[in-house]
């Protein structure tokens, strides 16, 4: 969008004769040919308006009251001018101002606004047809659409200055003074408003406001009064505040990380070829720069790491089959996360004050099935059953456990039965030998992993799994994945195992 000096406002400037041959026009080519020609000026601007991610349009993001905003401003308003009679000058600069609240969602400005502009009589009387005009007053009620354009559309625009392009549309209430009759004029001084805006605001040391200075363009129409669209320019100062928590915009502009991965549940690396690998999609957002490092590490529950890459440059696509560099194998129906750290560039690091940015993700496993004999025999391994402390019940467990050990029996029935309605199942609780004695084990582990074993058992048997093909076995602390030295993987010895056997 062109924007001209002032002083030019009261010629007749291209934007003039633009909007003049728009709305006059009587080849419809050519009203095509200049409706196009404004809506690629001013559409432009938001076209090139990206968001923070590098797309037009705002990401889906739950409401935060955070994002409110409250604004106002105050100025000057240039002389009116009327298109249709080429007429210029009925009004002298006076004084505006306005006030307004709305919603910043990922950059995009939406709000309502109450402008009220002032416009004086001319010096010289008689000058125009509308001269007997003394007094004008603009009352605008209007819905507003911005976009913040920052340092993440632009590099070359310093980190402190934003950008606002936007457009207005609602209602003038506008008032008139007659100067020969005195008469104040309300019954039809209303009309459609237009407005196109562009602001340059600036990002202090606080980031809950950010003043502005900016310059607008309003139409309105007014068939009565001025016989067609009048036009006059705007010239502003002013702030936005957010009231409830730090501006949106300026958060905005901190660097993140993005980790996706596919699948995100039922990851399987048992090899029977279905969602035995992960792709791990990593995208880093508004640095300048590709980083100078990054890693990517896989952690269990107890945050212990599994599996890590490292690199240069731009984090790639990871396809991970399961396997750790540790030589462990993941459980069933457990919870994995990716943790992804990036160190960016010395540049860069100087720009947001962070020397790393990290981020986390998550996946669920689905049931595993490690096959021991090929087509007839596999091992099922789960962490995940939980039961009430020291017993074999599931009374005192919380919703999210129950939902859990629902999940993973009903998966695991549900894989069974799909090999055979004859497939048999032996359950093998687990437990850790906490004294390393054969007397706990004896006495306290064996009859409480047969109980348990046995409770599994029944909850397959609900599932459609025959009661003759299922078996129980209390196992105590035999078979340990983690030494009884290691006391921080004494975890992975609460476990049950299931043989399936076709």
């Amino acid at each position: 969008m062109c924007i001209y000096p002032s002083k030019r406002l009261t010629n007749r400037t291209a934007i003039h004769r633009i909007l003049y041959l728009l709305y006059y026009s009587k080849e419809t080519s050519m009203k095509k040919l200049l409706l196009s020609l404004v809506c690629g000026v001013l559409g432009g601007a938001m076209l090139f308006a990206e968001t923070d991610g590098g797309t037009f349009l705002p990401s889906a993001q739950p409401f935060a009251a955070e994002n409110i905003y409250v604004e106002s401003n105050a100025g000057i308003v240039f002389p009116l001018y009327v298109f249709k009679d080429k007429v210029k000058g009925i009004t002298k600069p006076s004084g505006g101002f306005s006030f307004g609240a709305g919603y910043n969602w990922d950059g995009w400005l939406f709000g309502l606004e109450y402008t009220r502009d002032y416009f004086g009589s001319p010096k010289k009387k008689g000058k125009t047809d509308f001269s007997h005009v003394s007094d004008i007053r603009a009352n605008v009620i209007s819905f507003r659409l911005r976009r913040v354009i920052a340092q993440d559309t632009f590099r070359w625009l310093p980190g402190w200055l934003e950008i606002v392009p936007g457009v207005s549309a609602g209602v003038n209430f506008f008032t008139m003074k007659d100067s020969i009759n005195d008469d104040v004029d309300f019954g039809n001084g209303y009309s459609a408003f237009g407005r196109a805006s562009l602001e340059i605001a600036l990002i202090p040391g606080t980031d809950r406001a950010s003043p502005y200075a900016g310059v607008d363009y309003d139409l309105f129409t007014s068939k009565k009064h001025f016989n067609g669209v009048v036009g006059y320019a705007r010239g502003v100062l002013g702030f936005r505040l957010y009231p409830f928590g730090k501006n949106p915009v300026k958060a905005a502009s901190a660097v993140s990380v993005v980790s996706k991965i596919a699948p995100a549940n039922g990851f399987t690396p048992d090899g029977n070829g279905v969602n035995d690998t992960i792709d791990i999609k990593t995208s880093v957002k508004k640095l300048k720069d590709a980083p100078e490092s990054w890693k990517v590490e896989v952690r269990d529950q107890q945050n212990d790491t599994l599996k890590t890459w490292t690199g240069k440059g731009n984090v790639p696509t990871l396809t991970w089959d399961g396997k750790t560099d540790n030589g462990d194998k993941l459980f069933s129906s457990e919870t994995y996360t990716v943790v992804t750290t990036v160190v960016p560039t010395a540049s860069d690091r100087a720009r947001i004050g962070e020397e790393t940015v990290t981020s986390t993700a998550t996946f669920k496993t689905g049931v595993l099935m490690e096959e021991i004999i090929p087509q007839k025999q596999w091992k099922i391994v789960v962490n995940t059953i939980y039961f009430d402390a020291n017993a074999a019940t599931f009374d005192k467990l919380s919703d999210e456990q129950k939902v859990s050990n629902k999940e993973t029996l009903d998966s695991i029935a549900k894989q069974a039965l799909a090999l055979s309605e004859d497939i048999k199942i032996e359950v093998q609780g687990y437990a850790n030998n906490v004294s390393n004695t054969e007397e706990e084990d004896k006495n306290e582990l064996i009859p409480l992993s047969k109980d348990r074993a046995e409770s599994i058992a029944k909850q397959l048997r609900r599932r459609g799994l025959k009661e003759d093909n299922l078996t129980a076995v209390g196992k105590g602390g035999a078979n340990p994945l983690a030494a009884w030295e290691d006391r921080a993987h004494w975890w992975k010895n609460r476990r049950v195992e299931f043989i399936v056997t076709k």
